[in-house]
């Protein structure tokens, strides 16, 4: 009974470690595992498929190299695991690199970025754009308020201009209403001493008042 147990207790236990191999197996991105020198110790097929040159270039390969150096940069540190950025030809990669079994293996989970840099450098160019509209509306905000102000003061210089000619055309009307005044009231005192000259001369003039020399016919 007891072999029995451990057999079919063996047979579980290698049932569950072939569950959990088969992870990293279906995984549809790459999964690498790599010693500290670069050698590949493990590669999913995905891997293989996506990075068909990597078994030839090893060490060399611009996965690998850049694991280990980050890996490198990790040791001495606190921190078992960090995030590097690859581009080959025009794919952008992100590899989540961890160091596992006590610094002798290093494992790398990779992601294509590709799509999402591009939409993160379409969205920092729109931002930039928004910027620079936001800045050119911030100028014409100036500007047209500045107009503003200049039309607000070259509206009461008009008004004042205005409000002075009025004053003006009032005294100019006043002076105007004065000199009819001066030139009735003028003519009013001179009618009556004029009309007794002009009676007084015609007088003189037909000899009524005595006989006139030449030299008063003359004047």
């Amino acid at each position: 009974m007891s072999g029995e147990r451990d057999t079919s207790q063996r047979g579980r236990t290698q049932g569950d470690v072939a569950w959990l191999a088969s992870f990293p197996e279906d995984n549809p991105s790459p999964v690498i595992e790599i010693d500290p020198t670069g050698t590949v110790t493990y590669s999913n097929p995905s891997t293989r498929e996506t990075f068909p040159t990597l078994e030839v270039e090893g060490a060399h390969h611009p996965i690998v190299r850049g694991a280990v150096d980050v890996a490198c940069g990790l040791q001495g540190t606190p921190r078992r695991a960090a995030r590097h950025e690859v581009e080959i030809g025009e794919t952008i990669y992100e590899e989540q690199i961890s160091i596992v079994n006590g610094g002798q293996r290093i494992r790398v989970y990779v992601t294509d970025i590709t799509e999402r840099k591009r939409l993160e450098g379409e969205f920092q160019h729109q931002a930039s754009e928004l910027a620079r509209s936001n800045a050119e509306l911030l100028k014409r905000e100036v500007v047209m308020r500045t107009l503003f102000e200049d039309l607000q003061a070259a509206k009461e210089r008009i008004e004042q201009q205005a409000r002075e000619l009025r004053l003006t055309n009032l005294r100019v009307e006043g002076m105007a209403v004065l000199k009819d005044e001066f030139v009735a009231k003028t003519s009013h005192e001179l009618r009556t001493p004029l009309t007794s000259i002009k009676e007084g001369l015609s007088l003189m003039l037909e000899n009524a008042l005595g006989a006139t020399t030449a030299d008063q016919r003359d004047f």
